[in-house]
């Protein structure tokens, strides 16, 4: 397996990703694209109808929302549907990137994307927001379930998985128990912010005490 990029070389390849993200998302129409195929896939045609656009100007969309590995397409008989890109894609790019850069970076995306909702005052601000954090959970949560893998013997990798799901169900329970009381205390803007701080250090945290595992590293 290739070794994965390091230091400048790294931080660039990420740079480039999130920029082509960001610029998928720039677009009303792109969030609207995305808001039409989340519910389900759809091909190009039945896209433009629903937008009320041109073949061709729904297609450059597409291509645009593609390029930023948004999106992806499948085929039925003689028709090609466009639909939401598997998360599963991450896990599969850390093999190629490491673990720990799209941990740390996936929860920074997913920081922003918390920052977005709390001052966000518009459907096409919430949308993005949620299209953000949407995409940070797509980078951490598979890659983590990669990193266990990595390291965990088969006779007990069953067990931390587990323990995994256990701990990380009960910072669900936690945390939407402090953010009620902070919102309760503070107003619900506020709680947005803490979450999204506590996002970010979690990343800074990963970032510097997360060790690549051997399979990333080989």
């Amino acid at each position: 397996m290739p070794t994965p990029p390091t230091g400048r070389a790294f931080k660039d390849a990420v740079y480039t990703q999130l920029a082509r993200v960001g610029k998928a998302l720039a677009s009303p129409v792109r969030l609207e694209v995305l808001d039409l195929l989340g519910q389900a896939p759809r091909t190009v045609e039945a896209l433009a109808e629903e937008l009320g656009a041109t073949v061709a100007n729904t297609s450059q969309h597409l291509q645009v929302l593609k390029g930023a590995q948004l999106v992806e397409t499948e085929r039925r008989g003689q028709h090609v549907r466009y639909r939401l890109a598997d998360a599963s894609v991450s896990g599969a790019l850390s093999d190629r990137s490491g673990r720990q850069g799209l941990v740390a970076w996936g929860m920074a995306v997913q920081a922003v994307g918390i920052g977005v909702l709390a001052t966000g005052d518009s459907v096409p601000a919430f949308a993005l927001g949620q299209s953000l954090l949407g995409l940070g959970t797509a980078m951490v949560y598979p890659t983590i379930l990669a990193a266990i893998g990595d390291v965990a013997h088969p006779t007990w990798r069953a067990s931390a998985m587990g323990t995994y799901r256990l701990w990380r169900d009960l910072g669900y329970a936690i945390g939407a128990l402090l953010s009620g009381i902070a919102a309760d205390q503070f107003g619900v803007p506020a709680a947005l912010w803490l979450v999204a701080a506590l996002t970010l250090t979690s990343g800074g945290l990963v970032s510097v005490r997360m060790r690549e595992t051997p399979r990333a590293q080989g």
